[in-house]
């Protein structure tokens, strides 16, 4: 018997969080007391060919001692062999001279809930379906708020976002539908047996005391952009309109990599396949790397090449130094919200990278999806039938908010005075409990 409890849960492209909701409060719980950013558990998917299933930080911990480890085919526990029939096995990924690794990892699942011919994955004679992975994010959360209230609760409200990506296009609808659909399932997976979904611009408003007038909520994460518009009325407030895109931080990391970092490490020569710098461009690519039987010749090629370059790629891919590669072009694009210059602090135990990243430049890497965020804004507001200034409140929320030329866009709208900045990756999450305490509590 569980007393009135349920949990509110951001699911993000990059970083979730999940809030309990009493029935006379609520609490956004912590992952990391030591982390400048506490209450959010990096997306992050560890798969063991032993059935161990990991999330966030301890998935990525994991996979940096086990990333490189592969077993040969005809070493597997896997396959059997006998006269009569030769090697058999169920593994699909099975070729007889060949192998695979042991352990992967998966990031930003969230992405591809929309691609309705991307089932899953097959891994060491198992099929994960798409909601399988996404649920092992779900469970981890849900066992990390069990563990804190003492009981199993089984009652959720899920934020998603108004466009999810790969809805772009003339078949929004059936994407949009197909990934709040899968969204669920998953969470049903992770053991909650009732579930509601709910906008995450529209949550990112709810614990604000706002005065009478309309209220732009803006939530710009790792991999979406929301937007709603609410009048505000004695008290009372009414959504009158939601926009969104699929435009987030995790795609400036990747346009850094490509224009700054990329080049340093001597990917840009004609010698060196197009899929190679591809699959290092970010974490969420880095994993066919590993997969990819050509991977270690082009390693080689590369040292032959440049061996600092060569050597410094060899320890991102098989020195499990992949994690604080990625955090290294992150923190030096976060950097950027309060100066004017920071630099891409990169340095394994062999070989290093120091590349100066300037303000200037993310402006303008940035710039074209900074337009399509701004042209969402003016659909929102249109489709509200309201002008900027007749805009009362700001709200900007999410890990990207933060980003420079999103706050000039947003204050030059709007006005400074009107823009309020909410924690960026609590805010929604605390918004869901509201909903899920007015929803069963």
């Amino acid at each position: 018997m569980t007393s009135d409890l349920a949990y509110g849960i951001d699911y993000g492209t990059t970083n979730s969080s999940i809030s309990i909701a009493y029935p006379d409060q609520v609490e956004v719980l912590n992952f990391n007391p030591d982390d400048p950013l506490p209450a959010s558990l990096p997306s992050t998917v560890y798969l063991h060919r032993d059935g161990l299933r990991l999330a966030g930080k301890q998935a990525i911990d994991q996979f940096t001692i086990t990333g490189g480890r592969n077993t040969a085919c005809q070493r597997c526990s896997l396959v059997t062999y006998t006269r009569k029939f030769g090697y058999e096995t169920d593994c699909r990924q099975y070729q007889r001279r060949s192998g695979c690794v042991d352990s992967r990892l998966m990031s930003e699942l969230k992405s591809e809930l929309t691609d309705g011919s991307l089932k899953g994955t097959h891994s060491w004679a198992n099929d994960f379906e798409m909601e399988d992975l996404v649920a092992v994010v779900l469970a981890h959360l849900k066992n990390h708020a069990d563990r804190q209230t003492g009981q199993d609760i089984t009652r959720a409200v899920i934020g998603h976002p108004i466009a999810f990506f790969g809805t772009t296009g003339d078949r929004f609808d059936q994407r949009q539908d197909l990934a709040e659909a899968r969204l669920e399932d998953a969470a049903r997976r992770a053991g909650f047996t009732e579930v509601e979904l709910y906008p995450e611009p529209v949550a990112a408003a709810l614990d604000e005391v706002l005065e009478d007038g309309y209220v732009v909520t803006a939530d710009f994460g790792g991999g979406t952009f929301d937007m709603a518009v609410t009048s505000i009325a004695g008290g009372e407030g009414e959504v009158v309109s939601m926009e969104g895109a699929a435009v987030g931080g995790s795609m400036f990391d990747k346009r850094i990599f490509e224009s700054k970092v990329a080049p340093k490490l001597g990917l840009l020569q004609g010698s060196i396949p197009a899929w190679f710098s591809t699959g290092l461009s970010s974490l969420e690519n880095f994993k066919y790397l590993l997969t990819n039987p050509h991977t270690f010749n082009v390693i080689n090629d590369l040292q032959k090449l440049d061996h600092q370059a060569g050597t410094i790629v060899r320890s991102i891919i098989i020195g499990g130094q992949a994690p604080r590669f990625y955090k290294a072009i992150e923190n030096a694009k976060i950097a950027l919200s309060t100066a004017e210059r920071s630099s891409i602090e990169f340095h394994p135990p062999q070989g290093g990278l120091s590349i100066d990243l300037s303000r200037a430049e993310l402006d303008l890497i940035v710039a074209p999806y900074i337009e399509t965020v701004e042209a969402q804004i003016m659909k929102a507001l249109s489709t509200a039938k309201i002008e900027p200034d007749q805009v009362t409140t700001v709200l900007r929320t999410g890990g990207s908010s933060r980003l420079g030329s999103f706050v000039e866009l947003l204050e030059g709208l709007f006005g400074a005075e009107k823009v309020r900045e909410r924690e960026p990756f609590t805010t929604v999450a605390y918004g869901l409990g509201i909903v899920a305490q007015e929803t069963w509590l």
